[in-house]
């Protein structure tokens, strides 16, 4: 685990080096161990790093050369196939030095060019220099456990593992994208290319950046699920016996990957399924105890999972540890959280994640693998089923002609195929019928009211629906008859990707514990999401074929416990006692509120709505309160003056242009 940085000169005759080390010393949390930094001797390139520990067979020299010292590379994460590959590769002739997985990723790309990344098994963030044709690489992996920020800025392409790095290094002004600002109050999180940080971008999972002195820059996407269209028949045709062995060997090599060559590791347990069939691998395994840990809310029984933690913990015979968290330690580190976070993720896991981190340190584990990814991948909520079962009558209905919509609409709910009315009013607009999960404001009308009346004409026009369906749209065509596989397809490129498995990274290294999820494996993955979605999920059963899978693994009454919607920290709770009192100072005192981006009085009112238990509000107001926080905190002023078209990326030829 490590913190990469660095910058490419795009006009300037050298790169400033210095600028590349502050932005690694930024991050100092991902790699407090030693350091790394190199220059181009032309003064083209410069990248530094920060690293945790030595892994086994890794020497000291970083970053990474090739023979020739022309190639070099800085990694975050790991690789998992790292030994097979470098096998493969020395016996086309290649001379390895150190054994460490970054070498290998130099010299696959020597020999397989831009083709390298489809070599690469694993979770990373990379950066590659090749000193000869002056390219520079930045890369994200599959699935996008690892993230990857860049901008431009004073003639230099700059990029980092955290955009606080780019922020504290770099003369970049501290504006909110108008555009990012919208996709959060909908979603919680802000899709790639966007950041909430006018000018600064970040790579999409299975996205490169690839910047030439002499060709230009453009990114592109180098991997994505079931792009393989004969595998995917080919899983397709499959019965579910099959499946149900298929999901258990893929598991298992998940699993077994993330712990190969490592130190004692352990496992976050929720008490649920996830993480307990991923615990009882761990020690299968290992064939030794493990340490396990269940976050506890003793003041909040209905989010509580330490009773079901326990039982888990005894039936598999781990040593394990009660962690309780209580609303004022929720309270006590929210400015830590927003800082680690780099742009707010409005989940409440994030207060788990980051207290279970911490403990883990405290006793000295510094890896901790974790069950998310199989709600996403194997259909675990239950809104999804919701969803799945309204997909027919949503079909009929938007493509009804608008004559009809006063009529069939009653018609149909007397046949008991109705739709709700949120679903109904989406399918008059022409959006698409599913948005996600867990949204704080989604598109209803608490979007435009929760902003300053400055604002809202300005953000009607943008459609948290245009950007999941440009996602949808990225997809395999037969997934538009399937809708719980193209809702679970959906979650993983969206939900999973930019808020689940960027609140675990962002959380763990921020105490230098690295946290690793087997359910989000890409292989295994792929293999689920090409699975029909009436085959993973029963018409009331969450993630049937993964409770086939490992029956045998878990106790039966984590096998038998309905899937509850959401183990998070009970904010909903916390909101009506300290927390909706620290939400009110900064609805007094933050330049969120003073400047005029959101509206005081209008929060007020959903603040007294949730009180009075006048419907669910707690999302929209934790993610206003992380808003505020990470506004105050950044030193933000304000909105940027126009939309940022971040879909496309300058040229380099305008670029120098500019700076000339």
């Amino acid at each position: 685990m490590s913190g990469i940085a660095g910058l490419m000169s795009l006009s300037w005759p050298r790169v400033e080096s210095g600028w590349a080390e502050k932005m690694a010393e930024l991050m100092v949390h991902r790699g407090p161990a030693r350091e790394g930094r190199h220059s181009d001797p032309a003064g083209r390139c410069a990248v530094a790093l920060r690293q945790h520990r030595a892994t086994p067979g890794q020497g000291a020299n970083l970053p990474i050369f090739n023979e020739h010292r022309d190639i070099w590379a800085v990694l975050d994460g790991q690789i998992y196939n790292a030994r097979a590959l470098r096998h493969s590769l020395e016996l086309e002739g290649h001379l390895f030095r150190d054994g460490g997985e970054a070498e290998v990723v130099v010299h696959a790309y020597e020999q397989y060019g831009l083709n390298f990344l489809e070599h690469l098994q694993g979770m990373f963030g990379l950066a590659l220099w090749d000193e000869r044709s002056g390219r520079l690489i930045l890369a994200r992996d599959r699935m996008g456990k690892k993230p990857l920020y860049y901008t431009q800025v004073d003639g230099y392409l700059a990029f980092a593992s955290e955009s606080k790095a780019l922020l504290g290094a770099l003369p970049i002004r501290r504006c909110i994208d108008r555009q990012a600002l919208a996709q959060y109050l909908s979603f919680g999180y802000v899709m790639p290319p966007l950041t909430l940080y006018d000018g600064i971008f970040k790579l999409a999972a299975g996205e490169a950046l690839i910047c030439e002195r002499k060709g230009g820059m453009r990114r592109t996407t180098w991997w994505k699920p079931l792009r393989d269209h004969r595998r995917t028949q080919a899983v397709q045709r499959l019965d579910e016996e099959v499946h149900v062995a298929n999901i258990r060997t893929l598991l298992e090599s998940a699993v077994a990957d993330r712990l190969y060559a490592e130190p004692p590791a352990g496992a976050f347990l929720s008490g649920g399924l996830d993480s307990a069939c991923v615990a009882a691998l761990m020690q299968r395994l290992l064939g030794r105890q493990i340490d396990t840990l269940t976050i506890a809310h003793p003041q909040a029984p209905e989010a509580d999972e330490a009773a079901y933690g326990r039982l888990v913990a005894k039936t598999l015979g781990t040593r394990h540890h009660e962690l309780a968290v209580q609303e004022a330690h929720g309270i006590a580190s929210l400015t830590d959280y927003v800082y680690h976070m780099d742009e707010p993720l409005a989940d409440p896991c994030a207060i788990n994640s980051w207290w279970a981190s911490k403990h883990f340190r405290d006793i000295g584990l510094t890896v901790a693998l974790s069950g998310d990814g199989a709600d996403e991948v194997l259909l675990g909520d239950p809104s999804y089923l919701r969803y799945g079962k309204h997909a027919r009558a949503w079909r009929l209905h938007s493509r009804l002609p608008r004559t009809f919509w006063g009529l069939l609409p009653r018609l149909f709910s007397m046949m008991g195929r109705g739709l709700p009315e949120d679903l109904l009013s989406r399918a008059r607009r022409g959006d698409v019928m599913y948005l996600g999960s867990e949204l704080p404001f989604g598109e209803d009308e608490h979007r435009l009211s929760i902003l300053g009346p400055q604002l809202r004409e300005d953000y009607a026009r943008f459609s948290a629906s245009d950007v999941t369906r440009q996602v949808q749209q990225s997809l395999p065509e037969w997934l538009d008859d399937d809708a719980l596989a193209l809702i679970s397809c959906t979650e993983t490129r969206m939900r999973l990707a930019e808020k689940v498995l960027m609140r675990l990274d962002k959380m763990s290294m921020a105490h230098g514990v690295e946290a690793r999820t087997p359910f989000a494996d890409h292989a295994l993955a792929d293999y689920c999401l090409a699975i029909p979605g009436n085959l993973r999920a029963g018409e009331k059963e969450t993630k049937r074929l993964l409770r086939r899978a490992v029956a045998e693994l878990v106790p039966d009454a984590i096998l038998a416990r309905p899937r509850r919607a959401s183990s998070a920290a009970p904010v909903a709770r916390w909101l009506k006692g300290d927390l909706g009192r620290v939400l009110e100072e900064k609805m007094q005192l933050s330049g969120l509120f003073r400047h005029g981006i959101l509206d005081a009085q209008y929060c007020r009112k959903l603040l007294g709505l949730h009180h009075a238990e006048k419907g669910r509000h707690h999302q929209k107001l934790w993610a206003v309160l992380l808003l505020a926080e990470w506004y105050d905190q950044s030193g933000m002023d304000g909105m940027a003056v126009d939309a940022n078209p971040a879909n496309d990326l300058i040229p380099l030829s305008q670029a120098v242009q500019a700076a000339e």
